[in-house]
């Protein structure tokens, strides 16, 4: 209820959790469970599905007529898709989630975020490879080619990208042996094509992942739901609630360090003042706005629907009131610093090299509460916090 949301280091769930039926409260983990999955989860995906099959439609107009405008319109739509797969980044349970640590077979995770959003993992030159060859001239073609050059982060690169030369190395093939210069004419149409075959993939990820939640059976959503009274995925609500509570924390490492504290100089991984090219949205430069959705996302999940449950009202059951009021002031601070900034993080940091140190405080502050205190007192069964020295 709202009061006033590499290798990805996400916690995952521990299946040896003890909380059960004499849990007193279970009836609040499970109203979590109903509110996280039909009032969060499941309206945000259908929302991703909607959003991703614009940016395909888009993608292919711009494919067939390589006009600015038309170019323009899949830009503003890949925003759109991007803007809602970043809030689905804290809710990475289930299919989305990581295969480690959690039960269940082709209910369990199976890391199809990567295929939908691959970053810190993706890799331009890659995507570069991909356009001098011919598997990205279909969907089916490039679905054969790992998730490194395709998604959301491929697809950025292609439409966004003001560069015609490549991300590639000169020692790398398609340079050494000429073949970037030879189809150098042909370079926008190839990118065009592979950004609509990237965006038709990522619309049917996004569907598939849908079907999994709601129409397979069991529905992942009935098997999150149902933990520990039939489902074959978690044997009690405490283990479901742990994985969900896990997602949250990809507030520690992807967004305090990676999305701020690298590209800021304030963690170990940038060796200059500040590295803004270590940023998460090198070619659209959005970066910004992706840790504003992100810690809206907290902000929503942590609080519930207003007609639900969320995280503090299970914390204030168990008697932590005191510990939701911190939380509470916490990601509320961390949105504010977030909304201060405008503009991108290479120009915010050349006006004032501690421009995203604020932010960078606010959202270790939210971090560590609830990599902490908040695990301790909700009981949270996770196999291992992310954890820093800074």
């Amino acid at each position: 209820m709202r009061t006033t949301s590499l290798v990805l280091t996400l916690a995952a769930l521990v299946a040896c959790d003890e909380g059960g039926a004499s849990d007193p409260h279970e009836p609040t983990r499970r109203a979590l469970l109903e509110s996280f999955a039909d009032s969060y989860y499941l309206p945000t995906l259908e929302t991703l599905v909607t959003e991703s099959r614009a940016l395909e439609v888009a993608a292919g107009a711009y494919a067939a007529s390589l006009s600015e405008s038309d170019r323009a319109e899949a830009q503003a739509r890949w925003v759109a898709t991007m803007e809602v797969a970043q809030r689905l980044e804290q809710a990475q349970v289930g299919p989305a989630g990581l295969t480690f640590g959690v039960a269940g077979g082709t209910q369990g995770g199976e890391e199809r975020r990567y295929a939908i959003y691959s970053w810190p993992a993706n890799n331009p030159c890659r995507v570069d490879q991909e356009t001098v060859g011919e598997a990205h001239a279909t969907p089916a073609g490039l679905a054969g080619v790992d998730n490194l050059a395709r998604g959301l982060d491929a697809i950025e690169y292609l439409l966004f990208s003001a560069e015609a030369t490549n991300r590639c190395s000169t020692i790398s093939s398609i340079n050494a042996d000429g073949t970037w210069a030879a189809l150098e004419a042909e370079i926008p149409q190839r990118r065009a094509t592979y950004a609509h075959s990237a965006a038709t993939l990522v619309a049917q990820e996004a569907e598939a992942l849908r079907a999994q939640w709601t129409t397979e059976s069991p529905s992942f959503r009935d098997e999150l739901v149902r933990a520990g009274n039939g489902s074959a995925t978690y044997a009690t609500a405490n283990q479901a609630v742990s994985a969900i509570y896990g997602g949250l924390l990809y507030v520690d490492t992807m967004v305090k360090d990676m999305k701020l504290g690298v590209p800021a100089g304030l963690v170990d991984g940038c060796t200059e003042t500040n590295c803004p090219d270590a940023r998460e949205s090198l070619f659209a430069d959005r970066s910004i706005s992706h840790v504003r959705a992100n810690l809206e996302a907290i902000d929503r999940i942590w609080h519930g629907p207003a007609d639900g449950t969320g995280f503090d009202d299970l914390l204030v059951a168990v008697g932590g009131a005191e510990l939701a009021a911190r939380i509470d002031a916490a990601i509320a601070e961390a949105e504010t610093q977030a909304a201060a900034l405008e503009g991108s993080i290479p120009a915010l940091l050349a006006a004032d090299p501690d421009a995203l140190l604020p932010l960078f405080t606010a959202v270790k502050n939210l971090s560590d509460l609830l990599k902490t205190e908040g695990v301790v007192a909700l009981d949270i069964h996770i196999v291992s916090v992310p954890m820093d020295n800074d």
